[in-house]
């Protein structure tokens, strides 16, 4: 058997360390979970061994079944022959029981656990285990046992070993620490750009503004020249989509607009999908989209907004409506952001009371409340409001770029430390 990515990193490994067999380093476990006198255990690709959850996001397997499950003790590896392409290897640090689909092995006196955890789930081990599976089905992707156990692992002294490891883990925690406080940051754009948003579309932009009382009390005042609306007095036509998926082509010239391309008041072509002409003019009978007009989701998720762009051919798929506004009374960029405040939101959710997913029947549309300024101040609305959201993506973008610098530092520092190419000391 050839093991092509694991030799490309032996050759970028200290020389004088040993390599074995991993079969040489440990032996399989196939102790029983027969006394059911441990807690269940789940493998998890980012977290390692951690215990289950009470749903375990599935079924939990009965007692009868669990009596099969293997025994892990801690310093023990786990192993999910049918997920190692996507990180399904972890040394434990828990006591319990997993799965009898996984394997479980004792590791030997010449290997620190910790080392070879971090050895094991390295990219480039990883992309070893895609080079050993056959497809990517659920069973053709198993690695097999053959295959595992007579993959080559580096054996420098224990020392070096423990060393190595115990600098991974603080040197990890740091970096995680990092991550999850970006995490954090990049929470608070959303959290702030709805009250951005509802402040603007529901108060204006003047503080000093004449203010009458709402008649809702969770909104207060708003501007005593303002007009409240519902969505039909401002449109010349809300249009339907046909209730079937259209079909996809890979040469296709024209977009086809799904909910999940509507987000955050734009229209994202992530995952785009394109159709061709026939199916085009047949979606767009009702009425084509022209720019200017607004795409609104009515399910899944229910609420999003996008304006359609110039120079773009598309129809509405699924679950969302093409909104044709009368631009003499709104301007859409406003429009697009109402629909994406607090009153909406709130429309949407009372609609939705008793439903495990919200959504928008066609009759609720015409209905949905739109507090209106005169069109001159709709324009600096939106104006104002498309100048916060640059701001807002601007930042979204630094974050983003931070975590792929720590992902990609996070990779290289693994490969360098447990390949000695680091000094781990």
């Amino acid at each position: 058997m050839s093991y092509l990515a694991v030799e490309a990193l032996r050759g970028r490994s200290k020389a004088q360390w040993e390599w074995k067999p991993f079969r040489r380093l440990a032996t399989l476990s196939r102790r029983r979970n027969e006394a059911l006198s441990v807690p269940l255990l789940a493998l998890s690709s980012d977290r390692g061994i951690e215990f289950r959850p009470d749903d375990g996001g599935r079924q939990l397997p009965s007692d009868a079944t669990v009596t099969d499950y293997w025994i892990v003790e801690p310093g023990d590896l786990v192993f999910n022959p049918m997920w190692a392409i996507g990180g399904g290897v972890a040394v434990s640090d828990l006591l319990g029981a997993v799965s009898p689909a996984y394997r479980v092995y004792k590791l030997g006196p010449r290997v620190f656990p910790r080392f070879l955890h971090y050895y094991l789930r390295l990219a480039e081990i990883i992309k070893q285990y895609g080079l050993l599976v056959r497809g990517l089905t659920t069973f053709d992707r198993s690695v097999t046992r053959e295959d595992f156990e007579g993959m080559p692992v580096p054996v420098p002294p224990l020392s070096i070993q423990r060393a190595i490891a115990e600098y991974l883990d603080a040197e990890t925690a740091r970096i995680d620490a990092l991550v999850a406080a970006y995490g954090r940051l990049n929470t608070l754009p959303e959290e702030k750009w709805r009250v951005i948003v509802t402040q603007a579309v529901t108060k204006g932009l003047d503080p000093t503004v004449l203010m009458k009382d709402s008649g809702i009390p969770w909104l207060g005042d708003v501007p005593a020249h303002w007009q409240a609306l519902k969505l039909k007095h401002l449109t010349r036509h809300i249009i339907d989509t046909e209730h079937k998926t259209a079909p996809f082509y890979e040469d296709g010239q024209y977009l086809v607009v799904r909910t999940s391309n509507v987000r955050r008041g734009c229209l994202v072509l992530d995952d785009a999908k394109y159709t061709d002409k026939t199916t085009w003019e047949r979606w767009t009978q009702r009425g084509r989209p022209e720019p200017g007009d607004v795409i609104l989701t009515r399910e899944a998720p229910s609420g999003e907004a996008c304006l359609v762009p110039e120079g773009v051919d598309l129809c509405v798929g699924q679950r969302t409506v093409l909104v044709k506004l009368d631009k003499k009374k709104c301007e859409p960029g406003y429009i697009v952001h109402s629909l994406g405040g607090d009153l909406v939101a709130t429309y949407i959710s009372a609609l939705s009371q008793g439903s495990t997913v919200s959504h928008l029947n066609m009759e609720d549309i015409p209905g949905i409340p739109i507090l209106t300024p005169p069109r001159y101040e709709q324009i600096s609305i939106a104006t104002y409001l498309n100048h916060q959201q640059a701001v807002r993506q601007t930042l979204e973008n630094l974050i983003q770029q931070q975590l792929c610098l720590l992902a990609e530092y996070r990779s290289s520092l693994l490969t360098a430390s447990v390949t000695g190419r680091t000094d781990a000391r």
